[in-house]
């Protein structure tokens, strides 16, 4: 039942669990004759809880998650053996900067360990890290809820971003200049980066000539055309180097925001989620140290 509500799909859920489909459905079907009730009803989108499942659902995962707490609090936990696969929600900028540090430490402290990458969204970054979905959240988030705990990496600044040979940029970046530049900018379904709401709040949106869903995209973009992209600088250090690009401040000020590690608090003692916010804080913040990814 947890999982079926988790995935709002039997066949999701079977693959989850490792059933046959018909066996969940089976078991889907037990359930709803203890309970004389239909729980999951067909809906657009998926399984749809009715309100008696949805008061026995929050009950049952408040209890499961409570012994799971119980069970791996004091559990012994060995990166160099353990096989887990942790989930961890990143921004765009964080999964190209970020993740090679994760992956490049831990073939040595964690090789058997994998790792999930998935999107940091503001309209479910709270549901996945509450149901277990995502065990971290690792990027900027405003106003975080009290149910979250957080360690904080770095403060990041943004600057702007473009081909080493543009024909229009020298030594400095000016108002003028800015307003005059044609500029890409990330965009997904849900969630607007730091460029276009930059640009919106200058009264520049209709600068934006190109949005793109991934950043990934934008460093082969900005090698073939004129236009730039306003980014945070360690993306821009990074990819200055990889893809032949440059990089100089805003010509304005603008507040620097707060990077961190977040989780719920429900995993505050968790001892498999104590060693990855450690780890992922460490290889971070080693690899800047290092030069990796500065």
């Amino acid at each position: 039942m947890l999982t079926v509500g988790q995935e709002e799909s039997v066949s999701v859920a079977a693959e989850r669990l490792g059933l046959s489909q018909p066996a969940v459905s089976s078991a889907l079907g037990r359930l709803r004759a203890l309970t004389n009730d239909p729980l999951f009803v067909r809906g657009q989108g998926g399984m749809r809880m009715t309100d008696y499942a949805r008061t026995l659902f929050n009950a049952v995962e408040a209890a499961f998650a409570s012994m799971d707490a119980a069970l791996r609090e004091h559990a012994a936990f060995d990166p160099g053996t353990a096989r887990d696969t942790f989930t961890i929600l990143m921004s765009n900028i964080g999964q190209a900067v970020s993740v090679p540090l994760l992956v490049y430490h831990a073939r040595k402290h964690a090789p058997r360990v994998r790792f999930n990458i998935l999107p940091l969204s503001r309209a479910s970054y709270l549901r996945q890290l509450d149901s277990g979905e995502a065990d971290l959240a690792c990027g900027y988030i405003a106003h975080p809820k009290e149910c979250l705990r957080s360690f904080k990496l770095f403060d990041t600044e943004f600057v702007c971003l473009f081909r080493r040979d543009h024909p229009l940029i020298g030594d400095a970046i000016d108002r003028e200049l800015y307003a005059r530049l044609d500029h890409v900018a990330v965009k997904r379904e849900r969630d607007s980066g730091p460029g276009i709401e930059l640009l919106a709040e200058l009264g520049l949106e209709q600068r934006i000539k190109l949005t793109v869903p991934h950043i990934t995209a934008i460093p082969p973009i900005l090698h073939a055309t004129d236009l730039v992209l306003t980014t945070t600088r360690g993306f821009a250090e990074t990819y200055a180097r990889m893809a032949g690009l440059r990089w100089l401040p805003l010509p304005f000020e603008i507040p620097a925001v707060e990077i961190a590690i977040f989780w719920h608090e429900k995993k505050q003692t968790d001892a498999a989620s104590k060693w990855l916010r450690n780890f992922l804080r460490d290889s971070i913040l080693q690899g800047y140290q290092d030069g990796i990814a500065e």
